[in-house]
């Protein structure tokens, strides 16, 4: 897990990236009680992205991700497109299969406090992506989020 308190544009904020337990569940619950209690418990905004391994969707979730909007975290992902599964996870990279297989959505930008997003997208998911040998670029969709830190 890495985070660091981070100005851009003169506007502070701590940014999270991490990665929680793909196997066991309880494990995964908490570690994510965790980083909220511990690098994420602080009065600045915060931006969280992660390899959760936690489903968002499709339902059921895994109780990891209701924990986090539950302690009013934001889902970037939902905001812009509330009705788009935006599936990241999982691509059998190796297999050369000609389509994409991705059928969960674990990968997230999760915020709380003042900040506001204004796009997102994913990448990696399309086949045109894959590599001139017909390799997906990785198991995983990448997730990318334009953010703003907007004024208190």
């Amino acid at each position: 897990m890495g985070f660091r308190g981070r100005h851009f544009h003169g506007k502070a904020f701590r940014f999270i990236g991490t990665h929680l337990e793909s196997v066991v569940p309880s494990i995964r619950e908490a570690q994510g009680g965790e980083l909220r209690a511990g690098p994420a418990n602080t009065s600045l905004p915060v931006i969280l992205a992660m390899d959760s391994n936690a489903p968002a969707f499709p339902l059921p979730q895994d109780p990891t991700y209701p924990d986090f909007i539950a302690a009013r975290y934001n889902d970037a992902w939902t905001e812009i497109f509330p009705l788009v599964p935006g599936f990241t996870c999982c691509l059998a990279q190796f297999d050369n299969n000609p389509v994409s297989d991705l059928y969960q959505r674990i990968d997230l930008i999760l915020t709380r406090g003042n900040i506001e997003a204004q796009n997102i997208a994913l990448f990696g998911a399309d086949p045109a992506t894959k590599t001139p040998g017909g390799l997906w670029p990785s198991d995983h969709a990448g997730v990318a989020a334009q953010l703003v830190v907007e004024e208190e």
